[in-house]
């Protein structure tokens, strides 16, 4: 905390002319109040670490519409569920509790995520996302605890599945706030989820474990802005081990393993994001792996600041940003005061 990072322009990087800005100071581990009173002080450019007030603050605030935006990570965070494992290795099952959960109201309690109905989420270039692919259908996830045989009655409460089912999450963390959200959306539809609170470390040993965990709170950061980063690795076959998985809901399904190995070796870009589509229909249809949840970041600049552009690769990201003040000053010198610049 304090530190700082000075970056200066290196004269013979590969894109002739660029970076535009001299250099660049990071300031690291600066609480999010303090920023924003440095920010309004004129003596931060850039800030993207906020807190919730701040951030709603600000939305509201004309003054500042067209200079701040939502940035999500390369990241999904989702509920599993145990292919191997009663209940959920009954298919019906698994769509009960993927129609009865509602993402949608997560953002009322943490407006930094955003729900999600797929695997790829909207910052990693994919498929189009016009066409919806989960959803929440309290009426459908009723059928599908039916086709389980294990109807529910809503009116009178009767029926639904008859024992409790442990649900794995690290306390005292927004998933565990999530968890209790869900817990009640899957009351309404009969089945019972108990919350099992355990370390970041038990929760890993877990959930990687084969026979382990029935389902529970998991969630994945792709390695590189692909869709193939949300398939391979988490839900082939060839990802399932006895110990350390990293399919935790050892899922096993044919066609996905094939569409996943045909879209690595694929060239053709439509082609590709075809088969990635339909293996986004497949998790959807056999619900091992229920998506939830992004997590977003506001980012916040100066009207001065001109030229920044979200990178799908690298955030943050200020190769083609310069600095342009109505008195001429630029580079190094500080950002004038808040009201000067409104």
């Amino acid at each position: 905390p304090g530190e700082r990072l000075e970056l200066r322009r290196f004269a013979d990087y590969h894109r002739a002319g660029l970076a535009y800005l001299d250099g660049i100071v990071w300031h690291l581990s600066v609480p999010a109040t303090t920023q924003r009173y440095r920010f309004e002080a004129g003596e931060l450019d850039y800030v993207r670490d906020l807190s919730a007030a701040d951030v709603a603050s600000y939305r509201a605030d004309a003054r500042w519409h067209g200079r701040g935006r939502w940035s999500s990570k390369h990241a999904t965070t989702g509920v599993f569920l145990n292919t191997e494992l009663p209940p959920f290795d009954d298919v019906h099952m698994r769509r009960a509790v993927s129609y009865a959960l509602d993402p949608s109201v997560l953002p009322k309690v943490r407006p930094n995520v955003a729900p999600t109905d797929r695997m790829v989420p909207p910052s990693v270039p994919g498929p189009s996302r016009e066409a919806p692919m989960r959803r929440h259908d309290l009426a459908a996830a009723l059928r599908e605890m039916e086709l389980a045989g294990f109807a529910y009655d809503p009116t009178t409460g009767r029926g639904g599945y008859p024992y409790p089912i442990d649900y794995l999450t690290i306390p005292d963390t927004f998933d565990q706030a999530a968890a209790e959200i869900f817990q009640q959306q899957l009351a309404q539809v009969g089945i019972d989820i108990r919350l099992e609170l355990v370390s970041y470390a038990s929760w890993l040993a877990r959930v990687s474990r084969r026979g382990s965990t029935a389902m529970g709170w998991t969630g994945w950061h792709a390695d590189f802005p692909d869709p193939s980063s949300f398939f391979g690795p988490i839900l082939t076959t060839g990802s399932i081990q006895d110990e350390g998985s990293q399919n935790h809901a050892f899922f096993s399904h044919a066609e996905l393993d094939e569409l996943v190995a045909r879209a690595i070796r694929e060239q053709d870009r439509s082609a590709r994001m075809a088969l990635y589509e339909r293996a986004e229909e497949i998790v959807r249809s056999q619900a091992p792996w229920i998506p939830v949840y992004v997590v977003r970041s506001f980012e916040l600049w100066h009207p001065y600041v001109v030229g920044y552009e979200a990178n799908p690769v690298v955030p943050q990201r200020f190769t083609e940003v310069w600095l342009h003040r109505p008195d001429g000053h630029g580079g190094d010198e500080p950002a004038r005061r808040q009201s000067e610049v409104d």
